[in-house]
């Protein structure tokens, strides 16, 4: 398996759990490399460092919900750990 493969099934898993605690262990767990191996070598093929990018991805999926109108917006913060409705905004604006 290649590095590529390795990144690609660590975004599987983010995205599989993206509203849990995703703390740095458990995602570096996902491909057999130490912790700075993995985060260097996510960053050159994604871009951006791992904690980015699942921020970026829990916004992302928070709009759509948000959107969609179905719950309300502490409700949402809250599922995607943001500490408060107040972070979540700020974070939007």
């Amino acid at each position: 398996m290649n590095y590529y493969d390795k990144v690609q099934k660590t975004i599987d898993f983010i995205e599989i759990h993206l509203t849990e605690d995703l703390s740095p262990n458990i995602i570096a767990e996902q491909t057999f490399f130490s912790m700075t191996h993995f985060y260097r070598i996510f960053r050159g093929l994604v871009g951006e460092s791992v904690k980015e990018y699942i921020r970026k991805r829990r916004l992302s999926q928070s709009a759509i919900e948000l959107l969609a109108g179905e719950k309300r917006i502490i409700e949402i913060a809250m599922e995607y750990g943001f500490e408060s409705q107040e972070t979540y905004y700020s974070i939007n604006l």
